[in-house]
């Protein structure tokens, strides 16, 4: 799902190994005929406390965060979080560092997409990988872009509910669980963290960037008819539902890749949370001339096809 390119993968190892089996009794003759073999039962040993995992007597105590997470990991996790970047070295660790403790006690998966930074972020998220199992790498090697970074993450995350952040550390990561129980528990299709609503804000933006988002949202309500307060956001949940319905009809080009869950197929549920933008610590936005131009072009061909839809 991503336009040109390699799409990076992660690095994975799984053999398994089937033997012959048998099946069918064994039987001897024996004065009156033939009967089958009796096995005479074995005695049941009672395990002391201290021998059951974790010293607990089973189905008598109740059951911490800590083991639901243990018990449904071969379900796989309940929220992936995706979060693509590039030259984000200085910001990688402390947003993943918020990220533990801000979902602490949640069964999750982190995956870092990176396109082949300069910086070498994806060398150092794989460093924090390798003490945490939760953290994965996706290093994209001759292709580049947010949208399509996100779609490579979201392709490979195995969580019931897919939530997108940078990395920039904008993005209150605090809101993450109300943005997965609107998904998981409320059954929408989407919860979009939104600066529009109570609770919201902008923080420090400057008066320019507030202009050009005001004028990006008000764009995208009138030619695509979107009914949500901040469908700029770049900080949202989409259920696996919806990303399995539309995720094959996404263009994965561009930077605001919600516009694309937001206008194709059926119109979704949504809700939103407020938040407040955070400031930039390190680094610099990727916000430039040509991405305001890649915006432009995606938000003319969801028109164009909203119209053809009529």
């Amino acid at each position: 799902m991503s336009s040109g390119g390699r799409v990076g993968t992660l690095s994975s190892a799984a053999g398994n190994t089937a033997g012959p089996t048998a099946t069918g009794n064994t039987a001897e003759p024996t004065a009156t005929g033939t009967v089958a073999e009796r096995r005479r039962p074995r005695p049941r040993l009672r395990r002391r406390p201290q021998d059951r995992p974790n010293g607990r007597r089973e189905g008598r105590q109740p059951v911490t965060a800590d083991d639901a997470s243990t018990d449904t990991e071969s379900e796989g996790p309940l929220l992936s979080v995706i979060i693509p970047t590039y030259n984000e070295a200085d910001n990688i660790v402390i947003v993943l560092d918020r990220l533990r403790t801000a979902l602490s006690g949640h069964h999750y998966e982190i995956l870092v997409v990176d396109d082949d930074s300069l910086d070498e972020t994806w060398r150092i998220a794989k460093s924090q990988g390798r003490s945490d199992h939760r953290i994965k790498v996706i290093r994209r090697v001759g292709e580049r872009g947010l949208s399509s970074a996100v779609m490579a993450g979201m392709a490979q995350a195995t969580g019931r509910a897919l939530v997108v952040m940078d990395a920039d550390l904008q993005h209150d990561e605090t809101k993450i669980s109300s943005l997965v129980q609107a998904v998981v528990d409320d059954g929408m299709d989407l919860c979009i963290g939104s600066r529009h609503v109570d609770g919201g804000g902008y923080g420090t933006f400057g008066r320019r960037r507030r202009a050009a988002s005001w004028a990006g949202t008000a764009l995208a309500r009138g030619l695509l008819g979107v009914a949500v307060s901040d469908p700029m956001s770049g900080f949202f949940a989409v259920s696996r539902r919806r990303f399995e319905l539309v995720g094959d009809q996404v263009n994965p080009c561009g930077f605001k890749i919600l516009l694309e869950f937001l206008a194709r197929g059926p119109e979704p549920s949504v809700s939103e949370i407020g938040y407040q933008f955070g400031a930039r610590l390190h680094g610099s936005t990727k916000l430039n001339g040509s991405v305001v131009l890649d915006y432009l072009r995606a938000l003319a061909v969801l028109a164009i096809g909203r119209w053809r839809r009529r």
